[in-house]
């Protein structure tokens, strides 16, 4: 599978590593950065070429599949060159800052017949497979609650440049947060409203560095959540809990890789025996869900058609649901999902 990247940044390091150790028949065979200093660690890698113009990779590359790993506000340019050539394309979360790029960027994929996806791999950590299983076999029955809290640090040479501004990036909803709150809508019925506030307490970025926030989902069960990259001296767990009628689980660790604590009624030992099998090792913030969603596209590839583990119409959800957080914020409003929703800053 011939596979281009466009950006360079620590991220792709990331991917590199993965596809050397786990998924080797995947062929990086060309990588587009703007910074020519780059290109020294690009070629070593083996059958690489480094581009600094991307219509020149795409022209002189027959790529299968390209990631789109540049920083979100620039996502929409680049994914579009891609599906407009008929490229199937794979973008970091999110998809892009603004909805209706998101949308353009579906559309496009349709009528270039080019698969879109979006890179949201926490989906695919053991314990959050679980936690999917248990809801689609409505073992803890009725939902009452689910909490999201993130207790991150990062600090002012983090935010150095373009992270942190509302153009190319956003604060911590729209970014580390994005992940959590993804699964918290993932694993729920839809949302019906939310409510939000945000602040810049500590950091010195243009958006915020800590919000707090309430949700009402379709069923009437509520959620919650906590997030920052304003936490010292270090990061704490980042951590999901549902509750439900039946009982509560509660999933933490580095990136979502481990349960926590588990008790639900009708299951052996309130599911506890569970713990042990589903929790995972791991040694970077990314996880281990990388290579469940990378092995998911080449697996797709060798059986004759390429599938999105997470599509670009996933990925509008998770979209949607930030940039409304953001709209409650800055009009201090409860916000309906079914509403007309527009951020006056991300993306802007």
């Amino acid at each position: 599978m011939k596979t281009g990247f466009i950006g360079c940044g620590a991220i792709f390091s990331h991917y590199a590593d993965v596809i050397k150790n786990h998924i080797p028949n995947i062929s990086i065979v060309s990588v587009c950065d703007m910074d020519e200093t780059k290109r020294e660690s690009v070629e070593s890698i083996e059958g690489a070429k480094f581009y600094t113009n991307i219509h020149k990779m795409i022209d002189q590359q027959k790529l299968d599949v390209c990631f789109i790993l540049t920083p979100s506000g620039v996502h929409f340019e680049h994914s579009k060159i891609c599906l407009n050539a008929g490229i199937n394309t794979f973008i970091e979360k999110p998809i892009t800052l603004k909805i209706e790029d998101a949308l353009e960027l579906n559309q496009l994929a349709k009528e270039n017949g080019a698969v879109l996806g979006v890179v949201y791999q926490n989906r695919f950590n053991k314990p959050i497979k679980l936690i999917k299983q248990l809801i689609d076999d409505d073992l803890l029955g009725k939902r009452i609650l689910t909490s999201v809290r993130l207790f991150w640090s990062r600090n002012n040479e983090y935010y150095k440049g373009w992270r942190g501004t509302w153009a190319l990036d956003g604060g911590v909803m729209a970014q580390q947060a994005i992940h959590h709150l993804d699964i918290l809508q993932w694993l729920n019925v839809p949302v019906e409203k939310v409510y939000c506030m945000e602040k810049t307490l500590i950091n010195k970025l243009e958006a915020e560095d800590t919000a707090i926030g309430t949700i009402l989902f379709q069923d009437g069960s509520l959620g919650s959540f906590q997030v920052t990259t304003a936490a010292r001296p270090k990061d704490l767990e980042a951590s999901i809990t549902i509750l439900g009628e039946n009982g509560y689980i509660e999933i933490g660790g580095l990136a979502l890789n481990e349960i926590k604590d588990i008790n639900i009624t009708g299951m052996n030992n309130g599911g506890k025996d569970l713990i042990d099998e589903h929790s995972e090792s791991v040694d970077k913030g990314f996880g281990n869900g990388h290579i469940t969603y990378l092995r998911k596209i080449y697996d797709s590839f060798v059986n004759g058609k390429i599938v999105a583990p997470v599509t670009g119409v996933d990925a509008v959800s998770s979209l949607k649901l930030v940039q409304a957080l953001y709209m409650s914020s800055e009009n201090d409003i409860p916000v309906k999902l079914a509403s007309e929703i527009k951020s006056k800053r991300l993306g802007i």
